[in-house]
């Protein structure tokens, strides 16, 4: 009870007063292309969310900032032989793009955080899904997190390819990315498919964090739920059907978690029955 305790306050401190950066177009991490702008002007606890093509050269040391880093395009480590991050021990890299580098020969180029050394050549090979940190990457493989309005309320839905010492996950909602409000925690599945489900409020963001049994957290996903769309208006159920999972494809048979605009095909799985329903949305 006492390590969870401490768990907990760690992650309400750790993102009570954080700041958002996220890129705004492709550019340089040193660049006007942050908003935010610019990046420099980082603090402990903040986060930065790439999601346009970023390079970084030269050595820049921020080992004195626990910060959270969401690549969701390329991270290019450029500027020569010579490109260097360091962060802080407490730090997380969570890739879900790729990291590149255009640089010509050697392997110096490298980001440590705290006590650990990722050469060039481990970062170009890790594959998307992968968080870094100073004790290496965490043990929980997160295939989907999403999120959708269904029956009047707000369905969170994920399931995890893989799970090693996964104590449990944590869901928050915010309505700026700047505070985090503990909605529930939930305790591992040996399935890994995990749903749950809130009221309604306002358009907001859910974020999903897993806690591994020596209490090291691991920012999973972010999604936002946009009031104006409900993803199934056209469904039918009963008063009393209880909505266990549901998924969302597109017209190539992909994984749908947020944009759910266009052809693609939902299937809700109640207590009841399984509903399988082609949508088209303009």
């Amino acid at each position: 009870m006492k390590k969870f305790l401490l768990v907990l306050l760690f992650a309400l401190s750790f993102n009570a007063y954080s700041e958002n950066f996220e890129s705004t177009s492709d550019g340089t991490w040193s660049g006007n292309n942050w908003s935010p702008s610019p990046l420099l002007n980082l603090a402990d606890k903040d986060t930065i969310t790439m999601n346009h093509y970023i390079s970084i050269s030269g050595n820049n040391n921020l080992s004195g900032l626990d910060l959270v880093i969401i690549i969701n395009d390329t991270f290019n480590l450029s500027g020569g032989n010579n490109s260097f991050l360091k962060l802080g021990a407490f730090s997380q890299i969570i890739l879900n793009g790729t990291m590149i580098s255009d640089a010509s020969g050697g392997n110096d180029n490298k980001i440590r955080i705290g006590s650990n050394l990722y050469s060039e050549s481990d970062l170009i090979n890790f594959p998307s899904g992968t968080t870094l940190m100073e004790g290496g990457a965490l043990p929980v493989e997160l295939l989907y997190f999403s999120a959708a309005i269904i029956k009047d309320a707000v369905v969170l839905n994920w399931e995890t390819g893989s799970e090693k010492n996964n104590d449990y996950f944590t869901i928050e909602k915010s309505d700026d990315l700047e505070y985090w409000q503990v909605v529930s925690y939930v305790l591992p599945r040996s399935d890994g498919k995990y749903q749950y489900t809130d009221n309604i409020s306002e358009d907001i963001y859910y974020r999903l964090t897993q806690t591994d049994i020596d209490g090291t957290l691991e920012r999973l996903e972010i999604q936002r739920i946009n009031l104006n769309y409900k993803l199934v208006e056209g469904f039918k159920m009963d008063s009393d059907e209880k909505i266990l999972s549901f998924k969302v494809y597109d017209i190539n048979g992909q994984v749908v978690t947020q944009d759910y605009s266009g052809f693609k095909i939902v299937i809700i799985q109640t207590n009841k029955q399984v509903y399988n329903k082609k949508v088209l949305d303009k």
